[in-house]
């Protein structure tokens, strides 16, 4: 954890190992290794603790509370909540020992309390004191500077910033997460550590509290110390960029504190124009995507210039678009480049991602296509977990057209995942991914004109159901019973109603439509037309 005030400086514990002080008593605190002391000051009366700073050990004799010693222990309480380090008390005439009352207060404080030999001189301890702490300092300043010439000689050599990353968690010895400008999560350590549902909730976190010091945060179950800096004061994007440090290995110090500020403008810098490289290359694929999903690119050498940059390579891959729908379009633009950057990181497959008539629309490549359908579900899985963490009940589906090998028939596959769209808005099609293939009926019921040789048709199947409002729960139950392949226990179940009960309501229909539900032909007109109907 964190200690008392401060990590630079010396410690009590190396303070009492000076030569001056080797007869000197701790006698309040235990951990005497953790307390840090950061200057030393010498008082002579009462009236001086209101010059006392944080940090700061204070060295006295009994002289000052001669006329009376329990007078000791409402200054040690000041001191102690002016964040001092501690108070050494040189005992002699007046004062034999530090009385037990005064100890037994500082105890409860957990605040430091040294006796001091007669014949300790206060100036060789002072000079001692300060040529440890103006060393501690030194090292502490040449450490920072060491870790930001590391850090931006790396940026130089443009190295991959995942890469740079990772050894600056090395020089640290803790775990680094940053949110760059696009809400993108940068975490080398943590992203192996964790699933991605935990990282997203932990970075959340941590954006809700950059800027506020060192702060804790819960992860499995457990409590830990982290320090996330803001890289931009100005609210200009709609998430807060920060780098943050989580203590999980070691204690944090204020060298770790001034490196994440002192490399926060670097990076800010880097993060820049990385987002400038990203946004050309998003050019230059959704150029090419866009021509592959309208057939005005057919092969690989017409993208040479996108090539250079994006590294594409699609020839000898099996192909396969699928559309993003979502019931908030509006919440899908904003959170567009989060969806792709997470989703890129997600599946192995490549991924070529655009934004097209208003929805995101998606190209998967792989060489093998057995894996296509596994990257899709893995997908689906990423993006239930996204919107759980946003905490948005965002309903979405997948539309998908067929699996294909050339870039020339990428428009076709494209033209499948549309009209899958088409016929999943107009039926109701209770999935999460909808492939092409299995519209099966869909696909001719789809092709079927509004009109009313239609309305007719409907009304001579289920007329009976349709007149009245009343019945609605009568064509709720048809339904569940024809998808729960007619089993009327499970569709019992799936209704939360009683056994007996759907019995009685098959009563109803049977009768009023007096028709025997039995019949596989009768049984086929009313999914027909079940199917016909659009979702009311």
């Amino acid at each position: 954890m964190i200690s008392r005030k401060s990590r630079k400086g010396m410690s009590l514990q190396k303070l009492l190992k000076l030569d001056p002080l080797q007869e000197a008593k701790q006698l309040s605190v235990q951990d005497a290794d953790n307390v840090m002391v950061d200057h030393i000051h010498v008082i002579r009366s009462q009236a001086d603790e209101r010059f006392i700073r944080a940090g700061e050990f204070v060295l006295t004799t009994e002289y000052a509370f001669r006329h009376n010693a329990i007078e000791l222990i409402t200054f040690i309480e000041k001191l102690s909540e002016r964040g001092a380090a501690g108070i050494g008390i040189k005992v002699d005439n007046y004062l034999t020992g530090v009385p037990e009352e005064v100890v037994r207060r500082a105890i409860a404080l957990d605040f430091p309390v040294v006796e001091i030999a007669p014949d300790t001189v206060f100036s060789d301890v002072v000079q001692l004191v300060l040529e440890e702490i103006d060393h501690q300092k030194s090292e502490y300043l040449l450490s920072v500077y060491n870790r930001l010439h590391t850090f931006t000689n790396s940026i130089v050599a443009e190295e991959k910033l995942q890469d740079i990353v990772a050894e600056l968690e090395q020089m640290i010895g803790n775990p680094i997460i940053i949110i760059d400008l696009t809400g993108n999560i940068i975490a080398p350590l943590l992203s192996i550590i964790l699933d991605s549902n935990e990282l997203y909730q932990l970075a959340s976190a941590l954006e809700k509290k950059a800027g506020t010091g060192t702060i804790e945060v819960e992860l499995r179950e457990e409590e830990f110390v982290a320090y996330a800096f803001p890289l931009t004061k100005k609210r200009i994007y709609s998430h807060t960029p920060y780098i943050a440090c989580m203590e999980t290995n070691q204690p944090l110090t204020d060298v770790d504190f001034l490196t994440l500020n002192k490399i926060s403008s670097t990076l800010l810098v880097e993060l820049t124009h990385l987002q400038f490289k990203d946004q050309k290359k998003e050019e230059y694929l959704s150029s090419f995507l866009r021509g592959l999903l309208l057939g005005e690119q057919t092969a690989m050498d017409q993208m040479k210039p996108q090539s250079a940059i994006t590294n594409m390579n699609l020839d000898k891959m099996w192909l396969q678009v699928f559309i993003l729908h979502t019931d908030e379009p509006s919440l899908m633009d904003q959170q567009y480049t989060i969806i792709k950057n997470n989703l890129n990181k997600t599946v192995k497959s490549k991924l070529l991602v655009t934004k097209y008539d208003r929805e995101i629309v998606f190209l998967i490549a792989d060489e093998d296509k057995q894996k296509l359908p596994l990257s899709i579900k893995m997908i689906e899985n990423e993006l239930e977990r996204f919107w759980q963490h946003k905490e948005n009940d965002v309903q979405f589906v997948l539309l998908i057209g067929k699996a294909v090998q050339k870039l020339a028939d990428v428009s076709e596959s494209y033209q499948q995942a549309m009209q899958t769209r088409n016929i999943y808005q107009e039926y109701d099609l209770e999935k999460r991914s909808v492939y092409f293939k299995d519209m099966h009926v869909y696909r001719l019921l789809y092709l079927l004109p509004n009109s009313e040789e239609r309305n007719e048709y409907l009304q001579g199947i289920l007329g009976p159901l349709l007149r009245n409002a009343k019945n609605e729960m009568l064509l709720e139950t048809l339904r569940v019973y024809f998808t729960e392949n007619k089993n009327m226990e499970i569709s019992a179940k799936r209704l939360n109603i009683h056994y007996h009960t759907i019995v009685h309501r098959f009563e109803r229909i049977k009768k009023l439509l007096g028709v025997d539900i039995e019949d596989p032909e009768v049984a086929l007109e009313l999914q027909i037309a079940l199917k016909l109907m659009k979702n009311h």
